[in-house]
Protein backbone atom coordinates (compact mmCIF):
# COMPACT_ATOMS: atom_id res chain seq x y z
CA UNK A 1 0.00 0.00 0.00
CA UNK A 2 1.05 3.41 -0.66
CA UNK A 3 2.41 5.29 2.70
CA UNK A 4 -0.59 8.22 3.52
CA UNK A 5 0.48 11.53 2.94
CA UNK A 6 -1.12 14.60 4.47
CA UNK A 7 -3.54 16.40 2.69
CA UNK A 8 -2.51 19.57 1.12
CA UNK A 9 -2.84 22.92 2.66
CA UNK A 10 -5.66 25.46 2.66
CA UNK A 11 -5.62 28.26 0.56
CA UNK A 12 -4.98 30.68 2.86
CA UNK A 13 -2.44 28.02 4.73
CA UNK A 14 -0.42 28.20 1.11
CA UNK A 15 -1.09 31.80 0.94
CA UNK A 16 0.55 32.61 4.20
CA UNK A 17 3.82 30.26 3.06
CA UNK A 18 3.99 32.12 -0.39
CA UNK A 19 4.15 35.14 1.90
CA UNK A 20 7.06 33.60 3.82
CA UNK A 21 8.63 33.02 0.86
CA UNK A 22 8.18 36.46 -0.51
CA UNK A 23 10.27 38.15 2.69
CA UNK A 24 12.98 35.29 3.00
CA UNK A 25 13.72 35.81 -0.60
CA UNK A 26 14.30 39.89 -0.17
CA UNK A 27 16.04 39.49 2.79
CA UNK A 28 18.18 37.56 0.98
CA UNK A 29 18.76 39.93 -1.32
CA UNK A 30 19.31 42.23 0.97
CA UNK A 31 22.07 40.69 2.10
CA UNK A 32 23.70 39.90 -1.19
CA UNK A 33 23.83 43.52 -2.39
CA UNK A 34 25.12 44.21 1.46
CA UNK A 35 27.98 41.92 0.48
CA UNK A 36 28.45 43.44 -3.00
CA UNK A 37 28.53 46.57 -1.50
CA UNK A 38 31.20 45.96 1.34
CA UNK A 39 33.17 44.08 -2.10
CA UNK A 40 33.03 46.65 -4.27
CA UNK A 41 34.55 48.75 -1.25
CA UNK A 42 36.85 46.10 -0.52
CA UNK A 43 38.55 46.44 -4.26
CA UNK A 44 38.83 50.25 -3.40
CA UNK A 45 40.00 50.42 -0.26
CA UNK A 46 43.26 47.56 -1.42
CA UNK A 47 43.69 50.29 -4.26
CA UNK A 48 43.69 52.71 -1.52
CA UNK A 49 46.15 50.98 0.67
CA UNK A 50 48.63 50.06 -2.68
CA UNK A 51 49.03 53.48 -3.15
CA UNK A 52 49.74 54.27 0.73
CA UNK A 53 51.83 51.90 1.25
CA UNK A 54 54.18 54.15 -1.17
CA UNK A 55 53.62 57.16 0.53
CA UNK A 56 55.64 56.45 3.90
CA UNK A 57 58.23 55.75 1.80
CA UNK A 58 58.41 58.36 -0.26
CA UNK A 59 58.27 60.57 2.28
CA UNK A 60 61.00 58.94 4.27
CA UNK A 61 63.64 59.41 1.37
CA UNK A 62 62.22 63.42 1.30
CA UNK A 63 63.05 63.10 5.00
CA UNK A 64 66.41 62.03 4.61
CA UNK A 65 67.58 64.27 1.35
CA UNK A 66 66.09 67.13 3.73
CA UNK A 67 68.69 66.31 6.47
CA UNK A 68 71.51 65.99 3.92
CA UNK A 69 72.01 69.10 3.16
CA UNK A 70 75.69 70.24 4.50
CA UNK A 71 75.87 73.26 6.49
CA UNK A 72 78.81 74.34 4.52
CA UNK A 73 75.97 74.53 1.29
CA UNK A 74 73.59 76.08 3.40
CA UNK A 75 76.21 78.92 4.60
CA UNK A 76 77.41 79.52 0.93
CA UNK A 77 73.64 79.81 -0.46
CA UNK A 78 72.93 82.32 2.24
CA UNK A 79 75.80 84.77 1.11
CA UNK A 80 74.89 84.01 -2.40
CA UNK A 81 71.78 84.56 -2.48
CA UNK A 82 71.04 80.88 -3.55
CA UNK A 83 67.57 79.69 -2.87
CA UNK A 84 67.08 76.31 -1.69
CA UNK A 85 63.93 74.95 -2.67
CA UNK A 86 63.15 72.03 -0.17
CA UNK A 87 61.11 71.41 2.82
CA UNK A 88 62.14 72.25 6.52
CA UNK A 89 62.96 69.11 8.63
CA UNK A 90 59.41 69.51 10.48
CA UNK A 91 57.44 70.03 7.29
CA UNK A 92 58.97 66.42 5.96
CA UNK A 93 58.85 64.65 9.02
CA UNK A 94 54.78 65.85 9.25
CA UNK A 95 54.66 64.60 5.62
CA UNK A 96 55.81 61.10 6.74
CA UNK A 97 53.59 60.96 9.62
CA UNK A 98 50.49 62.04 7.43
CA UNK A 99 51.23 59.08 5.42
CA UNK A 100 51.79 56.96 8.37
CA UNK A 101 48.55 57.80 9.32
CA UNK A 102 47.02 57.43 6.14
CA UNK A 103 48.24 54.11 5.69
CA UNK A 104 47.19 53.05 9.09
CA UNK A 105 43.63 53.98 8.69
CA UNK A 106 42.93 52.57 5.30
CA UNK A 107 44.31 49.11 7.13
CA UNK A 108 41.91 49.61 9.67
CA UNK A 109 39.23 50.01 7.06
CA UNK A 110 40.42 46.91 4.86
CA UNK A 111 40.06 44.64 8.66
CA UNK A 112 37.14 46.67 9.36
CA UNK A 113 35.46 45.30 6.00
CA UNK A 114 36.85 41.80 6.17
CA UNK A 115 34.92 41.65 9.11
CA UNK A 116 31.44 43.14 8.11
CA UNK A 117 32.50 40.70 4.77
CA UNK A 118 32.87 37.43 6.97
CA UNK A 119 29.76 38.57 9.47
CA UNK A 120 27.48 39.35 6.36
CA UNK A 121 28.11 36.19 4.50
CA UNK A 122 27.03 33.90 8.07
CA UNK A 123 23.80 36.26 7.87
CA UNK A 124 23.55 35.27 4.00
CA UNK A 125 23.70 31.50 4.90
CA UNK A 126 21.27 31.60 7.41
CA UNK A 127 18.86 33.86 5.28
CA UNK A 128 19.66 31.52 2.33
CA UNK A 129 18.58 28.24 4.64
CA UNK A 130 15.21 30.05 5.25
CA UNK A 131 14.32 30.85 1.68
CA UNK A 132 14.89 27.08 0.71
CA UNK A 133 12.89 26.30 4.30
CA UNK A 134 10.18 28.53 3.06
CA UNK A 135 10.22 27.27 -0.48
CA UNK A 136 9.84 23.76 0.83
CA UNK A 137 7.22 24.59 2.96
CA UNK A 138 5.23 25.91 -0.39
CA UNK A 139 6.48 22.90 -2.45
CA UNK A 140 5.03 20.09 -0.20
CA UNK A 141 2.16 21.69 0.96
CA UNK A 142 0.66 22.07 -2.65
CA UNK A 143 -1.88 20.09 -4.31
CA UNK A 144 0.32 19.79 -7.00
CA UNK A 145 3.06 18.10 -5.31
CA UNK A 146 0.65 15.58 -3.05
CA UNK A 147 -0.80 15.17 -7.32
CA UNK A 148 2.62 14.08 -8.61
CA UNK A 149 2.97 11.60 -5.67
CA UNK A 150 -0.77 10.24 -7.00
CA UNK A 151 0.84 9.93 -10.49
CA UNK A 152 4.23 7.98 -8.84
CA UNK A 153 1.42 5.48 -7.08
CA UNK A 154 -0.48 5.47 -10.83
CA UNK A 155 3.05 4.62 -12.42
CA UNK A 156 3.87 2.02 -9.83
CA UNK A 157 0.22 0.26 -9.95
CA UNK A 158 0.33 0.67 -13.63
CA UNK A 159 4.19 -1.42 -14.00
CA UNK A 160 2.70 -4.15 -11.26
CA UNK A 161 -0.56 -4.86 -13.42
CA UNK A 162 1.76 -5.14 -16.72
CA UNK A 163 4.30 -7.52 -14.62
CA UNK A 164 1.06 -9.73 -13.58
CA UNK A 165 0.07 -8.95 -17.55
CA UNK A 166 2.77 -10.84 -18.77
CA UNK A 167 2.97 -13.31 -16.56
CA UNK A 168 -0.40 -14.84 -17.03
CA UNK A 169 -0.11 -14.97 -20.23
CA UNK A 170 3.04 -16.94 -20.10
CA UNK A 171 1.50 -19.04 -17.90
CA UNK A 172 -1.31 -19.63 -20.67
CA UNK A 173 1.01 -20.00 -23.46
CA UNK A 174 2.28 -23.05 -21.07
CA UNK A 175 6.22 -22.57 -21.94
CA UNK A 176 5.88 -21.67 -24.71
CA UNK A 177 6.56 -18.38 -24.88
CA UNK A 178 9.93 -17.25 -26.70
CA UNK A 179 12.93 -16.89 -24.15
CA UNK A 180 14.24 -13.73 -25.29
CA UNK A 181 10.38 -12.44 -24.69
CA UNK A 182 10.34 -14.10 -20.90
CA UNK A 183 13.45 -12.70 -20.19
CA UNK A 184 12.67 -9.00 -21.23
CA UNK A 185 9.56 -8.76 -19.24
CA UNK A 186 10.63 -10.33 -16.04
CA UNK A 187 13.83 -7.98 -16.52
CA UNK A 188 13.80 -5.61 -13.56
CA UNK A 189 14.74 -2.33 -14.61
CA UNK A 190 17.39 0.04 -12.20
CA UNK A 191 15.23 2.78 -10.76
CA UNK A 192 18.59 5.51 -11.52
CA UNK A 193 19.29 7.85 -14.51
CA UNK A 194 21.01 4.67 -16.48
CA UNK A 195 21.28 6.39 -19.72
CA UNK A 196 20.67 3.03 -21.60
CA UNK A 197 17.02 3.42 -20.82
CA UNK A 198 14.55 5.28 -22.07
CA UNK A 199 13.90 7.93 -19.35
CA UNK A 200 10.44 10.68 -19.59
CA UNK A 201 12.59 13.99 -19.14
CA UNK A 202 9.20 16.01 -18.73
CA UNK A 203 8.16 16.35 -15.20
CA UNK A 204 11.85 17.11 -13.82
CA UNK A 205 12.10 19.89 -16.18
CA UNK A 206 8.96 21.15 -15.39
CA UNK A 207 9.58 21.08 -11.89
CA UNK A 208 13.26 22.53 -11.79
CA UNK A 209 11.73 25.23 -14.10
CA UNK A 210 8.70 26.21 -11.61
CA UNK A 211 11.12 25.62 -8.40
CA UNK A 212 13.74 28.14 -10.53
CA UNK A 213 10.53 30.49 -11.67
CA UNK A 214 9.32 30.55 -7.09
CA UNK A 215 12.97 31.50 -6.73
CA UNK A 216 12.05 35.34 -8.17
CA UNK A 217 8.55 34.85 -8.21
CA UNK A 218 6.76 33.14 -5.01
CA UNK A 219 3.27 33.59 -6.74
CA UNK A 220 4.36 31.20 -9.49
CA UNK A 221 2.51 28.49 -10.01
CA UNK A 222 3.44 24.81 -9.61
CA UNK A 223 3.14 22.14 -12.46
CA UNK A 224 -0.51 20.49 -12.78
CA UNK A 225 -1.00 16.59 -13.06
CA UNK A 226 -0.46 15.53 -16.58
Amino acid sequence: MAVPLSRPRSVDDLSTSRERLRSAIAALREDSDRIAAFESGQERASENQRTAHQAPSEAESVLRQTGRIEPEHLAHSFITGETIDRLSIAEAQAQLDRAKSELGHIEEIQQALESEIHRAQGRLRLRRDSMYEALADVVCGSSEFARLFSELDDAWARLRGLRKCFGAIQQALSGHMPGPMMSRWQTVVPLDYDLSYPLDEQPADLWSQALERLLTNPDAVLPSAK
